[in-house]
């Protein structure tokens, strides 16, 4: 297998070189029990090292993703079957990645080293403009590039309407009508995805990742589910993330259904024409409520600018401003236990010298 064909680039093989007792690989898969590596000689099993499980735990680069470039160390007369210790993770170009769910504020790792995500939206009741913002302003931070898929365009009646209203929110992400159920569409899909590039697909369950996956490669290797009949709620199907590679030489990552996306950073960029307004305004402090010439409400009364769309931004700047707060709070308390953890350590020693002097 030739690794320059899953994505090896100049930018992974200018860091430091992978020492020759190691192997040098991709993450493909990730599964309940481990990873699947890709190497020169082909996939085998794999799972972080003692000392990479260690690190991960204070440090996030270290935690392994679908994606990642990684170099694995495999015992003297292991098999293509053993079970491959990974022991470093590349420096990545990208990184997907949202705020754990619940109340932790902790960083998940969706995958590593994409070119492109496609947000993947159902044309049926699941079509929701606030959520594919919340999808581009994580995006535009990852180091990816987004791109809208509306899949079950076959079941959409008025199509060009849809398409009219996403791109008040889409500005100059492109947006894909296509269908996994008939085909239709798949070659802009395809045109998105040349030979090395990485893109992948996110959503919530139903909306048809896996579907569209089956259809990119051409034959079935993820399982799919029809929606449900009474309200056409996704079925939560895909429970691993896996990297297939195209026939055409593209790679394209499915990833199970997300029921929320939780911000972790994000990039204004998904909102610059409501950041260019607001840079008009008239006093730099505009709260865009009744201030005079605001340029905000200026474009929302004439029509121009959809309130909802400022409402969202507002709301997500409030979000991205309090997660900046939990993280500075989470940070100094790691750093109080690491300083009181130190203390302990220090205390012990210097106990350990007493008692071995007293002796």
């Amino acid at each position: 297998m030739d690794l320059h064909d899953l994505g090896w680039t100049s930018f992974f093989s200018d860091q430091p070189a992978c020492p020759d007792h190691h192997t040098l690989g991709r993450i493909v898969a990730q599964e309940r029990h481990g990873f699947v590596v890709a190497t020169a000689a082909g996939q085998r099993p794999a799972e972080p090292s003692g000392k990479l499980r260690r690190l991960a735990e204070v440090e996030d680069d270290a935690v392994v993703v679908v994606g990642d470039w990684v170099d694995i160390a495999t015992a003297a007369g292991s098999g293509a079957d053993d079970v491959a210790h990974i022991v470093r993770v590349y420096g990545r170009r990208s990184t997907l990645q949202r705020k754990e769910a619940g109340e932790v504020t902790r960083r998940q790792l969706i995958a590593a080293n994409v070119d492109v995500v496609f947000v993947v939206c159902s044309l049926n009741q699941e079509l929701n403009i606030r959520r594919i913002e919340r999808y581009l302003t994580g995006i535009w931070d990852s180091g990816a590039r987004p791109v809208v898929l509306l899949n079950k365009a076959d079941l959409c009646d008025d199509l060009p309407a849809v398409l009219a209203e996403l791109e008040t929110v889409a500005l100059t992400v492109p947006v894909l009508a296509v269908s996994a159920a008939t085909g239709a569409g798949l070659d802009e899909v395809h045109a998105q995805l040349p030979a090395a590039t990485t893109g992948v697909l996110v959503g919530s369950s139903g909306v048809g990742k896996s579907t569209l996956t089956n259809r990119l490669l051409g034959r079935a290797v993820q399982p799919t589910q029809a929606v449900r009949a009474g309200d056409d709620k996704g079925r939560h199907t895909t429970t691993a993330k896996r990297l297939v590679a195209l026939s055409h030489g593209g790679l394209v990552i499915d990833t199970p259904g997300m029921r929320e996306f939780q911000l972790w950073s994000g990039d204004t960029a998904s909102f610059d024409d409501v950041d260019s307004l607001a840079a008009q305004c008239k006093f730099n402090d505009c709260g865009h409520e009744s201030e005079p010439g605001c340029a905000v409400r200026a474009a929302i009364d004439d029509g121009s600018l959809d309130a909802g769309r400022v409402t969202s931004w507002r709301k997500l700047g409030r979000e991205l401003a309090r997660l900046e707060a939990r993280k500075d709070a989470a940070g100094r308390a790691q750093e109080r236990a690491r300083f009181k953890s130190q203390g302990k350590l220090y205390k012990s020693i210097q106990k350990h010298k007493r008692d071995r002097h007293r002796d």
